[in-house]
């Protein structure tokens, strides 16, 4: 019997040892990753929004989507990702909010954040979350309209 799914929901379970790894086909994108694929700074994505603070994700509780792999504290985080990662995902393939409606990428700073509208977003630094902070409607706007040409 052969069976037919959409890429995005395609997911693919394997557990080896203590590790959980899961993985979405998605097509590509422009996603801050290190040399390791290693996404967000593998810092836990979920935790933003649930925790209200950047935890730093485990390895064993992991997650590949859009060719990237995402760090989580626990198997709870990783299936609320699982099943809408779109939600939790970082704007602007996790560049730098304000680098992006300055019309360039830059690295992020996972301490410096902000969800806004149930959205995340991530900046390089303290300075330049002051600087989203201060009008991030503008600075969203900004980002939205460069990021089509950015990535």
């Amino acid at each position: 019997m052969r069976l037919f799914v959409p890429t995005v929901l395609l997911f693919l379970a394997s557990v080896a040892g203590s590790q959980l790894l899961l993985a979405a086909a998605q097509p590509g994108g422009s996603v801050n990753k290190g040399e390791d694929s290693v996404a967000a700074k593998g810092y836990d994505v979920v935790a933003f929004f649930d925790q209200k603070k950047p935890m730093k994700g485990d390895p064993k509780y992991s997650y590949e989507y859009n060719r990237a792999k995402y760090n989580f504290i626990s198997t709870g985080h990783v299936a609320l990702f699982a099943k809408n990662p779109e939600a939790y995902l970082p704007q602007y393939g996790g560049y730098c909010a304000v680098g992006t409606s300055m019309g360039h990428k830059a690295d992020i700073d996972p301490e410096s954040w902000a969800v806004i509208d149930g959205k995340l977003y991530q900046n390089s630094s303290q300075g330049a979350q002051k600087l989203f902070d201060k009008d991030p409607q503008s600075a969203i706007k900004r980002a939205d309209q460069n990021w089509a040409k950015l990535k």
